[in-house]
């Protein structure tokens, strides 16, 4: 889990890190393209492959993007892909001033011309992505947010103590120890996993900047983002591995309190490394979760003809446009996002795989909607 660039507080850890098992070579698979970019005050190693929708992947704050290692085949096999080694970790070059995160991912994505990607991001990766969909939302289609922690919500002792002991070598210069330590921890890894235990040691112990980036140049948002999470409305997964630590799944729950209309799942069998631990199913989630929401553009005019009261279960619902987004009030329900998928079908995520798609007649008026989920329909007819 991520130790030190999470929220204010969380200086201590917060990590993910590559996969359980070596990624699997496929010829199908191009060889990722690896360069230096320049930025502002550095350069960010990053890294290519694929073609088609753009994902970019954001690591933690203990490993860097050999976090993604068991995923980036099977992703590079349907996506344009796109990771880097955030600025002080990895391959990348420290940072010696103030420097923003999130003008270093938008000088990536610029870089490897993309200009709208779906960001998954895991622990302080996350973050960054939530950041990110703030303040630019324009370049971010949906979110993927992993052992998720968000700034300006504080850690517990528990966490900051825990954080604090298995960084206690670093101050007598014992690097080795240090990521023993964090590798053991029962946390990050769940259970025996012997190859992803080894591949943070390994990861950690040759890369002994990751352990000491204490993230004091980063520049952050006067209101932090913890405030402004109602801001983002775009399609969003959370996923907490089952035996995170506490503090993980606290904030995770704050997340999806936050963004309105956001899903949350629990990966069984994993701590906090879920890419290193579950790749497998991780590339499945994460190809499912975007093949299932993609967001069509819909004229205003088109969605507040949809506007109005629909009868469904023996009582009244109401569709409303509110901030050129349509929400769906049901009986007994509260107000919910709808995602456009075409101009007159649309999904929701938090009731999870739910369409509705508007009925017209044959002038072209609305007339009611059909909501189909879990193999069932059931029609509304508009109240006049």
């Amino acid at each position: 889990m991520a130790h030190q660039l999470i929220v204010g507080a969380l200086l201590a850890a917060l990590a993910s890190s590559a996969h359980a098992l070596e990624p699997q070579t496929s010829p199908q698979v191009p060889a990722p393209q690896g360069e230096l970019i320049a930025v502002a005050g550095g350069r960010l190693y990053a890294e290519e492959c694929g073609a088609g929708r753009a994902i970019v992947l954001l690591h933690d704050g203990l490993l860097h993007s050999v976090l993604w290692d068991g995923v980036w085949p099977g992703l590079c096999r349907q996506y344009h892909i796109v990771r880097y080694d955030r600025r002080g970790f990895g391959r990348s070059d420290p940072p010696t001033k103030a420097f923003s995160p999130v003008e270093d991912l938008t000088a990536v994505l610029e870089h490897a011309k993309i200009s709208r990607a779906a960001v998954v991001g895991c622990s302080s990766g996350a973050a960054l992505a939530i950041d990110f969909a703030i303040h630019h939302p324009e370049r971010v289609e949906s979110l993927i947010l992993i052992g998720a922690v968000v700034h300006g919500m504080p850690a517990s002792a528990f966490f900051d103590e825990r954080g604090a002991r298995n960084n206690a070598p670093l101050q007598k210069g014992d690097v080795r120890t240090a990521a023993k330590n964090w590798s053991e921890d029962r946390f990050e890894i769940a259970g025996r996993n012997d190859a992803a235990r080894r591949k943070v040691l390994e990861t950690l112990a040759s890369h002994p900047q990751n352990l000491r980036y204490s993230g004091e140049f980063e520049l952050r948002f006067k209101v932090p983002a913890i405030a402004r999470l109602a801001e983002i409305h775009v399609p969003t997964l959370i996923l907490d591995g089952e035996h995170d630590i506490p503090d993980v799944h606290a904030e995770s729950g704050a997340i999806q309190s936050g963004i309105w209309g956001s899903r949350r799942d629990v990966v069984p069998g994993v701590g906090h490394l879920v890419p290193l631990e579950a790749p497998q199913d991780l590339d499945a989630r994460i190809a499912s979760f975007l093949e299932k929401h993609r967001v069509a553009d819909v004229p205003e005019k088109t969605l507040a003809s949809y506007a109005g009261r629909y009868e469904i279960w023996g009582g009244t619902a109401e569709v409303a446009l509110r901030d050129g987004r349509l929400t769906l009030s049901l009986p007994a329900e509260k107000e919910l996002p709808l995602f456009a998928s075409s101009e007159t079908t649309f999904f929701m995520i938090i009731w999870g795989e739910t369409e509705i798609e508007f009925t017209k007649d044959a002038a072209g008026a609305v007339t009611g909607f059909q909501m189909r989920q879990g193999g069932r329909t059931q029609t509304a007819k508009r109240v006049s």
